[in-house]
């Protein structure tokens, strides 16, 4: 008993796992970037602010991104510290991007 249902386990497994989308990013995503910032432990407030700056300073280059929000002090991954930040980037609708580059393809799958 235990074999004949241990066999049709690998079957249905297979099918289900057919079903599934391959790729790990979809094809249109919420339109929003999250950067994380740790800097060596120790390293003081102003110093983090500054990076934190810095990283959010490149994001006008993009001509998709339309605004950012920062945080220092706090982080997603490493809490609370001195030495950690973060930076959220809000990204243009797809429809109003520039370059096709930056387009989701159309059709297709990542498999």
């Amino acid at each position: 008993m235990v074999p004949s249902g241990f066999g049709l386990l690998i079957p249905v497994t297979f099918v289900l796992f057919l079903q599934r989308p391959a790729g790990f990013v979809p094809e249109e995503d919420q339109g929003c970037l999250i950067v994380d910032v740790q800097l060596p432990p120790g390293a003081v407030m102003w110093r983090t602010k500054n990076v934190v700056r810095e990283i959010e300073a490149q994001f006008p280059a993009e001509p998709e991104a339309e605004e950012s929000g920062t945080v220092a002090g706090n982080s997603l991954i490493g809490g609370a510290s001195s030495y950690t930040g973060f930076l959220i980037l809000r990204l243009a609708e797809w429809g109003h991007h520039r370059t096709q580059r930056h387009r989701p393809a159309a059709g297709g799958s990542a498999r």
